[in-house]
């Protein structure tokens, strides 16, 4: 009987191939679908990484729509047990500003009222108002709960609130600036919701909305109701006046004077320097994000002018980006496109000014939240494996870059920290220094398999279980590396090494730093990962969330 219980202990000690579950593990671990074996996520994890990561674009393994359903039935099961902490968590990463994108939190939130509970519907209903801030939330929000099957009472109030309760100067200039979204318009949402008009100017922008808004005319001149918004008397004035004569482009700069949005501008005026360099003033930070290379197309910011430095100046204001909710994926994008030279689909080239991603780099930073760097010695590991080259969240850039980013985002915080880039192997250290900045990305994916385990065996002196090092730099040096915490970007999906990674991380344990931690940053929503449930040392996150930082921080300071 010893004999027989020696046996099993010692298998389940042993090395176990990521493609098999660790000996007596079994009911805690599931398929990865890369064909290894990782940890089962539990729900509430998932939810978590699901509302900050989503499901656009899928992953290199899962299409878009089986990873949405994924989750979706892991939100419902979440849902279904305590429908109001779900609310809670989409509510509170959504007005943290902690995602990259809203959307998956408002999927929640009609998951929710279509599955949930009457509690957990009336704890979506009063967090709604501060959930749907623009024009296009509640058009994008709309079309989610008609795809879940209908309207009832309290979908209809949720929208008719918005409408009532927005201040009205605000709501005329959402109504203008965003008409239609997801083959959803204004009209649609007056027509199905019924709101009241709790003022006359609130019944003028339904109106207007309704293309009911009429003139009375004065010595030729239209005259509009005194109670409609300036914005929308502008706009009315601005499409009336235009047969007159006015060419697009003097019409357009009227129209920018007049404070309208540039979705209200005549389109064919937007190639003109003029109109670019009248926008940039009162762009909004978003939308300066979007629109950086067609102003340095357009000579608005080009090296040494005042429409540089202006923009740089708006790039610079954190207090601008905070209350903007800029997150910092939108902020990597946008310099990584802008860096390029040249639009995503390649139809329009600019040429890059320096002060411009100089103001990026720290837009970079300030969109983050940060907090006192714990002084630990940190081995950051960036998966660049071949799944990694899959874009992220829906973007034109790799997961490996935008995981880079975020590496050098923790290892300027950290003096001591250390990042390598691994696939099977090790195969680069990245130098980084408080001046690296993400100007310095690049695209860089190895193609080949995953080993998670890979920097632990690297600190370990080992070359890995697997691999072979490209690079003789990064041969390990003689003897052991002593970190105390390690933090792995990857998207899960292990499966190349001969031992697991939690199986990994005890030997490092045993032989280096029995209190060594690890903090694995999820760069996907699947269902499977590497954090061992039973490791009170280990931690998992979503790789991509605004508070990372003071997220691994804490962790590891302990």
């Amino acid at each position: 009987m010893t004999r027989a219980y020696t046996n099993f202990a010692n298998k389940q000690n042993a090395p176990t191939p990521q493609s098999q579950p660790i000996p007596g593990r079994e009911a805690v671990m599931t398929p990865n679908n890369a064909g290894g074996f990782g940890f089962v996520l539990d729900d509430w994890e998932r939810l978590n990484r699901f509302l900050i990561l989503g499901s656009e674009g899928g992953t290199y393994y899962v299409k878009e729509g089986t990873l949405t359903e994924q989750n979706a039935q892991a939100a419902i099961r979440c849902i279904k047990a305590d429908g109001q902490r779900v609310a809670r968590m989409a509510y509170q990463i959504n007005v943290d500003n902690r995602a990259p994108k809203v959307d998956q939190q408002l999927f929640v939130m009609a998951l929710i009222l279509k599955h949930g509970d009457l509690p957990a519907k009336k704890a979506v209903e009063m967090r709604m108002p501060e959930m749907l801030r623009t024009g296009t939330h509640v058009l994008h929000f709309a079309a989610m709960l008609d795809g879940l099957g209908g309207w009832n009472r309290t979908k209809r109030r949720i929208i008719a609130n918005w409408f009532q309760d927005c201040e009205t100067d605000k709501l005329a200039y959402q109504v203008l600036k965003y008409q239609n979204r997801d083959s959803w318009r204004m009209l649609d949402l007056l027509r199905v919701s019924h709101p009241s008009a709790p003022s006359l100017a609130h019944a003028e922008v339904y109106n207007w909305i309704r293309g009911k808004t009429e003139g009375v005319a004065v010595n030729g001149v239209p005259i509009w109701p005194a109670a409609l918004p300036d914005v929308l008397k502008f706009h009315l004035e601005f499409i009336t006046r235009r047969p007159e004569g006015l060419d697009p482009v003097t019409s357009a700069l009227r129209g920018i004077d007049l404070g309208l949005p540039r979705e209200a501008l005549p389109t064919e005026a937007l190639n003109n320097p003029k109109v670019w360099a009248a926008m940039l003033p009162d762009m909004p930070v978003h939308a300066l994000l979007r629109n950086l290379g067609n102003l340095s197309k357009h000579g608005v910011t080009a090296n040494g002018t005042p429409g540089a430095a202006l923009a740089a100046q708006k790039l610079r204001d954190a207090g601008a980006l905070k209350k903007a909710r800029v997150h910092p994926f939108a902020v990597l994008l946008a310099a990584l496109v802008y860096r390029s030279g040249k639009g995503i689909k390649g139809s329009s080239t600019w040429r890059v000014t320096p002060a411009i991603m100089a103001a990026l780099e720290d837009a970079y930073d300030a969109a983050f939240t940060y907090t006192v760097p714990t002084g630990k010695r940190i081995l950051v590991g960036v998966d660049t494996s071949g799944s990694m080259s899959q874009m992220c969240v829906g973007s034109p850039i790799s997961t490996a870059t935008a995981a880079q980013a975020v590496a050098i985002t923790l290892a300027r915080l950290e003096p001591n920290a250390v990042v390598v880039n691994f696939d099977i192997a090790v195969q680069r250290v990245v130098p980084v220094t408080p001046r690296t900045g993400i100007a310095r990305l690049r695209e860089n994916t190895q193609g080949d398999g995953t080993d998670v385990s890979a920097p632990v065996w690297w600190a370990l002196g080992v070359k890995g279980s697997r691999g072979l090092w490209r690079d003789p730099d990064v041969a390990p040096m003689a003897g052991k590396q002593v970190f105390d915490a390690f933090a792995i970007l990857t998207d899960d999906e292990t499966w190349a090494g001969s031992a697991h990674p939690s199986q990994v991380l005890e030997q490092y344990r045993r032989e280096v730093n029995p209190a060594a931690k690890l903090v694995c940053c999820s760069m996907a929503a699947n269902h499977a990962n590497i954090i061992d449930p039973n490791d009170a040392l280990s931690l998992g996150c979503a790789g991509l969330d605004a508070n990372l930082p003071v997220i691994v921080s804490d962790f590891i300071g302990r």
